[in-house]
């Protein structure tokens, strides 16, 4: 059946009632983590109380949909068919029950897990340095290419794992996405053997970070604020006040009075929301 069918079942049952009830609906198999193949057709079993439903039908979160749409009667047995293609990755099965009283119901879900019956012949990742601001985002992709050519997304695959090695700087979810915690250097190991280094800037960067000036000499500098697209601008802070700063908006050139050490810290000028 197609996704439409599936949104139509939901509206069937939703017209037969709109509230909780009291009524038990439980799907009996498989058994939550069963792991299936793409091409199988997985069985899917369904316990009511006697009589207590007018309907009942078993949805996915996925574009596929079982061959048997909406059953009036027990037994309550569904097939689902896992297309060739499915993307791997686990998925969750909910039963719904309408009651010719005004009742639906919703049982517990129940996962499953679509994994390829094969290894893949090579895993890479799509990405080999990342660079983030503070509090920025970006997703580490896991290709895997099999022995009979296919080419699939990993990334949800319960055998794929994604590990950081600082979480005080990044931190990664199972599915890959890695979030900057603080500035710093680290890497994201991919299935124990990939290696992804990650860089997490400081929320402002200054170029060249280190500047030697004889009296009178001058150099340029450029603060780059690494948390927002549009580098508001910035001021400088002079410690100790042994020299002057001049800007035309984008760089800031500094000139030394006397030959001493100093520290020239960058200011924004507006906050950082």
């Amino acid at each position: 059946m197609s996704s439409q069918v599936s949104r139509s079942i939901a509206v069937v049952l939703a017209m037969l009632g709109a509230v909780a009830g009291a009524q038990n609906i439980q799907i009996m198999s498989p058994a939550s983590g069963t792991v299936v193949h793409p091409g199988q057709t997985v069985p899917v079993s369904v316990s009511t109380d006697p009589n207590a439903f007018a309907a009942v039908a078993v949805l996915i979160n996925t574009d596929f949909d079982t061959n048997e749409g909406v059953l009036t009667a027990a037994p309550y047995q569904f097939t689902f068919s896992i297309p060739a293609n499915s993307p791997v990755g686990t998925y969750t099965l909910v039963a719904l029950g309408g009651s010719s009283s005004g009742v639906q119901v919703t049982s517990a879900p129940v996962t499953i897990d679509i994994e390829r019956a094969d290894a893949p012949a090579n895993i890479a990742v799509d990405v080999h340095r990342l660079e983030l601001p503070l509090g920025g985002q970006s997703s580490i992709r896991v290709i895997g290419t099999y022995n009979d050519g296919s080419v699939l997304t990993l990334n949800r695959s319960t055998l794929t794992t994604f590990v950081s090695q600082s979480p005080a700087v990044v931190t990664v979810n199972s599915e890959g996405v890695v979030t900057a915690i603080a500035p710093g250097a680290t890497a994201i190991l991919v299935n124990g053997t990939i290696s992804v280094p990650v860089i997490v800037d400081p929320p402002i960067t200054i170029n060249p970070t280190q500047v030697t000036l004889t009296a009178s000499g001058s150099s340029s500098l450029v603060a780059r604020v690494t948390t927002h697209q549009e580098n508001p601008a910035v001021t400088w802070q002079l410690n100790p006040p042994v020299g002057a700063i001049a800007s035309d908006g984008t760089t800031d050139k500094f000139s030394a009075l006397v030959e001493q050490v100093f520290n020239l810290r960058p200011i924004v000028n507006r906050p950082l929301g």
